[in-house]
């Protein structure tokens, strides 16, 4: 086998192979099988590169990565930056090298969409029907031509020579959004589990943690091994879930970080200096569409840091121990907003409902939080419900929505419960952003509180998809819980705070009259 040589300024040669393959060449054919077998199975790293083609990686970084890949550890969590070739080594690669090493042990793949899926297969596909070395490696459990002699080559499943009899392909992928349903793998390699397409909504995010948790109960078998591999997309993503967990294994790496040595002097470290240098990362950083948040996330793997021009940021927010209504917050004054949407449609906008109470020093806490795709039926036993739970003073709703929507339900309904809402219609007031500014302006004063997470009791359901609203306002694809408290924010403009208790007191002394005043004497 000749030394492999490419005409790219990018190639980075390994001369510890390089010097390998070179003093091949003098060797007979079995022995060069011999040793090239070797190496394909236990050094992925080589594999990769020198036999499967893969020519720009690099020792540093992907040589450690592909060691830790190797030690194929049950319930390890790799997260590394985008472009950083995570799945030409850990999907592509690995699945090959496994299927050398073990060619009876069927693969599964999973992904984030099924349609998705059968792309990660491709590049697989190719080297088993075009990588002429990795034929003449391994004959006896490689096809010549599999299109023709395998019994079934597609797109998303490739049954090799090696295979056991069973339903089970060789290797499979799959999407987590339609799994297959009676196959069950000893191993399994999650490959980008999470991306931007299923990050959109906290439904989104929700989903995708319940069908991973059916491909661990029920597509793994019971002593299989499984990995995952991936970029983080938002705080609370599937990848973010399974590193707070504490029942993985992680390997992280950052785009970048810094470095301080024995003497106190910092270092600008890049994981993968060659194509992720500073220049190329600051370039990605001054991009207009990466904001700073964006950036934490797929490049640090730390969605911690916010960016510093949004609208909105979470650090802005108070957090109370939240308990179970009534026991929530005592002594507030209580008031709902509601930002309709007519629709039982999933695509369309959902209409949210918020309660918020202020204390005696003007501050808004967030109590409760309703959203769903509902019909004006729906909306009217929602807003009947709060009323009687919460007992809101005000329930403010836009004038142009409740005129045109519920209002003939709503009084209707009013009159057989006997329940009455007092509802405050208010005039639009401009676009979204405009609309925001109240709200905005009580945030970064500290002035509006969120349930806290991880202690007292258990945060209440609606706090994550809330929190996402929030984070990503305007730009965000869903708006709705947004848009109700901005809405909160502009009724509580006009409000006043309730007394505190010295305050009550100090009024009732004013008003008291002695009992011989009272009567002349």
């Amino acid at each position: 086998m000749a030394v492999p040589i490419y005409q790219n300024p990018l190639y980075r040669p390994d001369p510890i192979y390089e010097q390998l393959l070179a003093s091949l060449e003098s060797e007979r054919e079995s022995k060069q099988k011999e040793v090239l077998r070797e190496y394909c199975v236990y050094d992925l790293y080589f594999l990769a590169k020198y036999i499967l083609g893969h020519w720009w990686l690099c020792w540093d970084p992907h040589k450690e990565f592909a060691e830790e890949i190797e030690k194929e550890i049950n319930m390890e969590l790799f997260l590394l930056h985008r472009g950083s070739c995570k799945t030409i080594i850990f999907n592509t690669s690995d699945s090959i090298r496994q299927y050398l090493k073990e060619p009876d042990q069927p693969i599964a793949i999973f992904c984030d969409l099924s349609k998705r899926a059968k792309w990660k297969l491709r590049p697989i596909r190719y080297q088993f029907e075009r990588n002429a070395t990795l034929k003449w490696l391994w004959r006896e459990i490689l096809w010549d031509e599999p299109e023709k002699e395998s019994d079934t080559w597609t797109e998303s499943e490739l049954f090799l020579p090696g295979r056991p009899e069973g339903q089970e392909p060789s290797i499979g992928v799959y999407g987590l959004d339609a799994m297959p349903t009676s196959l069950h793998f000893p191993k399994i390699k999650g490959d980008d589990l999470v991306t931007d397409k299923t990050v959109t909504t906290a439904a989104q995010i929700g989903k995708s943690l319940d069908n991973y948790g059916s491909v661990r109960s029920s597509i793994l078998m019971p002593t299989g091994t499984i990995q995952i591999c991936g970029t983080i997309y938002d705080d609370g993503d599937l990848h973010r879930t399974m590193e707070d967990s504490a029942e993985y294994t992680v390997y992280k790496r950052p785009a970048e970080w810094t470095e301080i040595d024995d003497d106190g002097v910092k270092h600008h470290k890049t994981f993968w200096p060659v194509q992720f240098g500073p220049e190329k990362l600051a370039a990605i950083k001054r991009d207009p569409a990466v904001s700073i948040y964006i950036y934490s996330c797929q490049y640090l793997q730390d969605p911690v840091p916010e960016d510093e021009n949004a609208y909105f940021q979470l650090k802005w927010f108070g957090r109370y121990n939240y308990e179970p209504w009534p026991k929530v917050r005592p002594g507030l004054n209580m008031f709902a907003a509601a930002d309709l949407a007519i629709s039982e449609k999933k695509t369309a906008c959902e209409t949210a409902i918020v309660v918020g109470g202020i204390d005696w020093n003007y501050e808004l806490f967030i109590v409760h939080v309703a959203k769903g795709h509902w019909d004006a039926g729906a909306i009217v036993d929602n807003i009947l419900d709060i009323q009687a739970r919460y007992h809101p003073g005000i329930f403010t709703i836009e004038a142009e929505n409740i005129q045109k929507t519920i209002m003939p339900f709503l009084r209707l309904k009013m009159r057989e419960t006997g329940i009455f809402p007092n509802v405050d219609p208010r005039l639009p007031m401009g676009d979204k952003i405009a609309k925001g500014r109240s709200f905005q302006g009580r945030a970064k004063e500290g002035a509006v509180h969120l349930p806290a997470k991880g202690r007292g009791a258990a945060p209440p359901d609606w706090l994550p998809f809330t929190e996402l609203q929030i984070r990503r306002f305007p730009k965000g694809k869903d708006k709705d819980v947004a848009d109700s408290i901005s809405l909160l924010c502009h009724q509580l403009d006009d409000q006043w705070r309730p007394a505190t208790k010295e305050e009550l007191e100090a009024r009732a002394q004013e008003e008291y009259v002695p009992l011989e005043a009272a009567i002349g004497m």
